[in-house]
């Protein structure tokens, strides 16, 4: 399936409901879009919480320097479903790891700080489809997205790995002092979790 040119700008997470609908992608414009078929293209699913339409479309918004902007709109990067429910996790570079009631609309945020430390730089998410615990990543505590660079310049071994418990909103640190985490998927048989390091370009188990 080729996109439309210039409908997405910055995708970096694709993902399929329940029904397997779909594909659902991010934008760095703040929004959630899904593919509905050639007919009807692709329609807004979800947002996070202060986006606004007037400001943060792809014509005003096209500069990944433009950091206040991404940081008012969000800039989701991770996406997954928990399927039994259709409820989605997002995880958001700014505003942190949030949810999607299902039918979508506004996301309400879920995790923005963890033990006393606010999430700089949220990336990654999967979601064990059994249990419905959710992980997540915070690729640094000292650089957001817009400073990605900077991460992988100066080997930035901050990040961290989390869990959070949706039935007692619980969050467990995993792991800490990880360069650069980026995506995180949990094995078919639910016995590790395998964590992208961009910074060292391997692939983690824990």
């Amino acid at each position: 399936m080729l996109l439309p040119h210039g409908t997405v700008h910055g995708p970096e997470s694709v993902a399929l409901d329940g029904l397997g609908h779909g594909p659902y992608n991010d934008a760095s414009a703040g929004r959630i879009l899904k593919w509905n078929g050639d007919k009807l293209g692709l329609t807004t699913y979800a947002y996070g919480p202060g986006y606004d339409s007037r400001t943060c479309t792809l014509s005003k918004f096209s500069r990944e320097t433009d950091n206040a902007r991404e940081s008012c709109c969000g800039c989701p990067l991770g996406l997954r479903f928990y399927q039994k429910s259709d409820d989605l996790y997002v995880a958001d570079a700014y505003k942190g790891l949030m949810w999607v009631a299902p039918g979508g609309g506004e996301a309400a945020v879920l995790v923005n700080q963890v033990d006393g430390f606010p999430l700089h730089f949220t990336d990654g998410v999967d979601v064990d489809q059994v249990m419905g615990q959710v992980y997540f990543t915070d690729s640094s505590m000292k650089y957001q997205r817009s400073q990605h660079e900077m991460v992988t310049r100066t080997g930035d071994s901050t990040g961290r790995l989390m869990s959070y418990d949706p039935q007692t909103s619980d969050v467990i640190v995993l792991q800490t002092c990880m360069t650069y985490p980026n995506g995180v998927a949990l094995s078919a048989n639910h016995t590790h979790l395998v964590v992208a390091s961009t910074g060292s370009c391997k692939l983690l188990r824990h």
